[in-house]
């Protein structure tokens, strides 16, 4: 599935994500929540992956998002990565474009937690 969507400079898209317990679902081998997820952009773009600490902080303009960040990459087109979460309960994508110009962006994300 997927989206698009188009991101004017500094401008971002975020994600919400519910995340549940370890072993929900029958799986009780699984050690921690984990989802998979897919970002592609016309032009170098910013994923982060943060609880909802991460995101007040980004909300309120700290220049450290990537101390509040499990997951994601800097500056690269193409972001794909399975993430492996400390506890359970709503994650974000952050999708942020730190660039000066306006691009395309396609993204999708895929809760697995085994």
């Amino acid at each position: 599935m997927g989206k698009f969507v188009w991101l004017e400079k500094d401008q971002h898209v975020e994600l919400a994500i519910s995340v549940d317990p370890p072993g929900f679902f029958g799986n009780l081998f699984s050690k921690c929540p984990n989802f998979r997820f897919c970002v592609e952009g016309s032009e170098p773009i910013s994923t982060y992956i943060v609880d909802s600490h991460g995101l007040d902080a980004f909300k309120k303009g700290t220049k450290d998002i990537g101390l509040y960040s499990h997951g994601g990459f800097r500056g690269i087109k193409d972001h794909k990565q399975t993430v492996y979460l400390p506890h359970d309960g709503t994650w974000y994508i952050l999708i942020v474009n730190w660039s000066k110009e306006k691009l395309v962006v396609w993204y999708d994300s895929v809760y697995i937690n085994a």
